[in-house]
């Protein structure tokens, strides 16, 4: 038979006591912070599966911040071919105007006017490094500043110092790519054109007067024959920046949708159910309440009055 004294009874109500205030200190930290746990120390069970989810998401998040600085880069490349696209179908246009009014006189100063243009685009630069320089990019690509020096070099090949390395960026943690463009892959062959333009102008058969020679329509129909390959190449080249946009805005879209979904589980993981959080505080509170009565009740009551 258990004994029964003054001493027992009240050591048992101070360990509920003691138990009720541990709960209401819990459900109070809960209520305040949101969290199952102030530590990882009271998430054990979880702990494995949690820091997997941490895992993941870092690198998810890595693959987002490697994307946001993709993004501007592509926009200006595809801004900078299509600027370049344009100077080339200006050029076509010139040609088949000056066939069309037998009349050549406004063609150099057209031809200027798409040289400068494409000069410009080709040492674009984007975060001070030039886009289109491959793995050189503290130096500009192309080097002719005007007409003149573009028709005075021996060679276009010698006016792109672009290195043969196109650039690469990596999205995720499995997968680089190519993301950039050369120079001189873009333009040789409207460079060429050009430059082909600029010495006949300045040669025997030029320059391109009010009306133009036998010798002058059959060289600018030449011309014409050659930069019609060259814009569609140029139109292909912006295609591919395109492909190049389209498929990180789809990376970007399923590292979002991961890091939504991610959250969720951490979520479930970590975060406190606040409803039932404060409702648990309520009778943490209740009960802490109950005990020190009785607690009190208790200390001021003992075994040896009842017994005389």
């Amino acid at each position: 038979m258990p004994r029964i004294s003054t001493t027992q009874a009240n050591l048992a109500n101070l360990s509920y006591f003691l138990r009720n205030q541990s709960a209401l200190s819990v459900a109070q930290e809960q209520v305040a912070t949101g969290k199952k746990a102030a530590s990882l120390k009271g998430l054990v069970n979880e702990l494995g599966t949690l820091n997997a989810a941490q895992a993941v998401m870092s690198r998810s998040q890595g693959t987002l911040d490697r994307i946001a600085e993709l993004e501007p880069k592509l926009a200006i490349q595809d801004t900078a071919i299509g600027q370049i696209a344009n100077a080339a179908n200006q050029v076509r246009q010139n040609l088949i105007e000056s066939l069309g009014l037998d009349n050549g006189q406004t063609l150099m100063q057209n031809i200027q006017s798409a040289f400068d243009q494409v000069a410009g685009a080709l040492n674009q630069k984007f975060a001070g490094r030039a886009l289109f320089a491959g793995t050189r990019t503290d130096n500009q690509p192309f080097t002719a500043k005007t007409l003149d020096e573009l028709g005075a070099a021996a060679t276009v090949s010698e006016l792109f110092t672009n290195s043969n390395v196109r650039p690469v960026s990596r999205i995720d943690d499995g997968e680089t790519i190519e993301t950039g463009f050369l120079a001189s892959d873009i333009a040789s062959e409207l460079v060429t054109i050009m430059k082909n333009i600029k010495e006949y102008n300045d040669g025997a058969n030029g320059p391109f007067g009010a009306e133009l020679s036998d010798a002058q329509r059959t060289f600018i129909n030449d011309q014409l024959a050659a930069v019609i390959p060259a814009l569609d190449k140029l139109y292909q080249t912006q295609s591919e920046n395109g492909l190049l946009q389209k498929r990180v805005e789809i990376t970007k879209t399923q590292e979002q949708d991961r890091q939504t979904m991610l959250t969720g589980v951490i979520g479930d993981l970590q975060d406190a159910d606040l409803a039932e959080a404060a409702s648990r505080l309520q009778q943490a509170q209740a009960a802490v309440e109950a005990s020190a009565r009785t607690f009190s009740v208790l200390s001021k009551v003992s075994l040896i009055d009842f017994l005389r």
